[in-house]
């Protein structure tokens, strides 16, 4: 019974963490694919990241995490805008 319910438990845990590992952020200023590679590269380069996906039609860089290391909004951010994007806000 014990394992049953560690098991149970261990599932519940990894399906909240995986939950919390994704964010989506709206960004300034892209306009075309090489925008998009650009976007993904600057979000890469922020430790936690295990994955970014930038789409200019929308505007939108999806992020996904390692779910270890903490991965802030600011962070993704400071990272972007050091390749002249934004976060809207």
């Amino acid at each position: 019974m014990k394992a049953l319910t560690t098991l149970f438990l261990s599932l519940i845990f990894s399906v909240s963490v995986f939950a919390a590992n994704a964010m989506t952020l709206n960004i300034d200023g892209m306009s075309c694919g090489n925008c998009e590679k650009k976007v993904e590269k600057a979000c890469m380069s922020v430790p936690g990241v295990k994955s970014a996906k930038a789409d200019h039609a929308t505007g939108v860089v999806k992020v996904t995490t390692d779910g270890v290391t903490p991965v802030s909004e600011e962070a993704l951010a400071k990272a972007l805008e050091k390749t002249d994007y934004h976060v809207k806000k």
